[in-house]
């Protein structure tokens, strides 16, 4: 905007220069002439109002002085000479600014790309240096290729930590209290609740056939599904391989159980969840829901209720422990007693039936 009002004005005052000038030989008179030889032919020439023509030339100085390039017709009188050097000289200082803030654009806006492929360039380096398989090099990539066209690779907690915390709240909202409103779970909860959770969560992206959790391990997080699918595997105790009960969507959640501890304590996951896909999930910490819940108790009772409901059925459904079967992810092969066996043949037949397939769905609504 500075570059061309200073354009404009040098161009104005470069007209009034050749309208106030007492020399009969100036500047436009002769680009006149130059103009009319040019252009003229046996039969025609190019022809210019004065006014006119004077302006073109006046706008066509201002211009290869401004930029610094080009020939420029040599100056005749004293003003001339001042108001060409003052010009040539704003004209460098100007125009290097335009192209140094051009320049600074362009380059901001690759900036985020550059970081990200210098943090890829990074892992590669060290993949290679360990020797790391081919098979999970590509799983690495393809990971941080989906991850970039997501987020672009930004740190949502540190781009929004200079704002107040109102602010962050407001931009929390808009961004995840929708989602967070089509969970079952705290669908009855306090819309304050539901305000303070939303700074909570935290974004985890997972790879196709990435386990997003395993039975038996310790819980200390719920997750809630906002792009992409997951499914809830069990184990089959005939084939020691695992069946697929149930495939949630965007809005369903799991890893509540574990989470408000209803498993007597022992904080354990109940199932399989695998990612079908690539897929987004909000992960919420115990920690930070125990924090909340601290000033809602009402809101804690339904939770944990609901949450028992979920987990009572799950038990009904889930087959006898035994103290002399191997892990899940091993073969399964257990001395058991032929009532142990014929349990887990009902457990398995049941899930192959979709009796919990149908159990999940409902809860998820």
């Amino acid at each position: 905007y500075v570059y061309v009002s200073y354009w404009r004005e040098s161009l104005c005052i470069r007209f009034l220069l050749e309208r106030k000038s007492m020399y009969s030989s100036h500047w436009t008179e002769r680009q006149n002439i130059y103009v009319y030889v040019f252009h003229s032919t046996e039969s025609s020439c190019v022809g210019f109002s004065l006014g006119r023509k004077k302006y073109i030339l006046c706008m066509f100085w201002s211009t290869m002085t401004l930029t610094t390039i080009g020939e420029r017709a040599p100056p005749v009188t004293d003003l001339e000479y001042i108001f060409t050097g003052i010009t040539f000289l704003v004209g460098v200082f100007v125009f290097a600014a335009v192209v140094g803030n051009v320049g600074d654009v362009i380059s901001n806006m690759n900036a985020a790309r550059r970081d990200f492929q210098a943090r890829m360039d990074q892992i590669k380096f060290y993949m290679n240096h360990r020797q790391v398989p081919q098979q999970l090099q590509t799983r690495i990539k393809r990971w941080a290729e989906y991850a970039w066209d997501r987020t672009k690779a930004m740190d949502e907690p540190s781009a929004l930590q200079f704002l107040p915390d109102r602010l962050r709240t407001e931009v929390a909202i808009h961004v995840h209290l929708d989602v967070l409103k089509k969970v079952s779970i705290f669908g009855e909860c306090e819309e304050g609740l539901l305000r303070e959770l939303v700074l909570k969560l935290k974004t985890q992206i997972f790879s196709p056939g990435d386990y997003i959790c395993r039975i038996g391990e310790i819980g200390r997080e719920m997750y809630i599904i906002n792009h992409g699918q997951v499914e809830i595997l069990f184990p089959d105790f005939e084939t020691g391989s695992r069946i697929q009960v149930v495939v949630m969507q965007p809005g369903n959640f799991f890893g509540e159980i574990s989470l408000l501890k209803l498993d007597d304590g022992q904080n354990r996951r109940t199932a399989d969840v695998r990612s079908i896909g690539f897929s987004e999930l909000l992960c919420l910490s115990r920690r930070d829901l125990i924090v909340a819940l601290t000033e809602y108790p009402e809101a804690k009772r339904i939770l944990e209720d609901y949450a028992r409901q979920r987990f009572n059925h799950t038990r009904k459904l889930s087959p006898p422990e035994t103290e002399d079967c191997r892990p899940v992810s091993a073969p399964v092969s257990c001395v058991s007693s032929h009532k142990k066996r014929s349990a887990r043949k009902v457990f398995t037949k049941v899930m192959r039936q979709g009796g919990f397939s149908k159990l999940l769905k409902n809860a998820a609504r």
